[in-house]
């Protein structure tokens, strides 16, 4: 009777073991499945422009890139292709100097 008795020992420690086991093991893929769980990255939101300061030219495409320069301290001269590839442009030049600076964007609303 006691060889019998010490067999049954064994066997309900292997099932509480396996038991423990595998409440772990869901455990462990619960917790990475919901922390790895992918989301889609929030909508950017912008704000309106607001008017453009007394003395200020806004230059630059309705829906893209846009600038305030000061009218009174740079000449500007817009511009646009009309072949492909499409561009979009502007020349700024300051008032007493030769310098200037150019800015070309490729625009795909055509």
């Amino acid at each position: 009777m006691s060889a019998q008795a010490s067999m049954k020992l064994p066997r309900h420690w292997l099932a509480a073991a396996l038991g423990i086991l595998v409440l772990c093991a869901m455990c462990i893929f619960l917790f990475l499945h919901l922390t790895n769980n992918p989301q889609a990255p929030g909508v950017p939101v912008l704000a309106t422009c607001k008017e453009p300061a007394p003395g200020m030219t806004r230059i630059g495409e309705r829906s893209g890139l846009q600038f305030d320069i000061p009218a009174n301290e740079f000449r500007f001269h817009e511009g646009a292709s009309d072949a492909a590839p499409f561009t979009h442009g502007f020349d700024v030049h300051p008032n007493n100097s030769k310098a200037f600076l150019t800015i070309s964007s490729n625009s795909l609303q055509r």
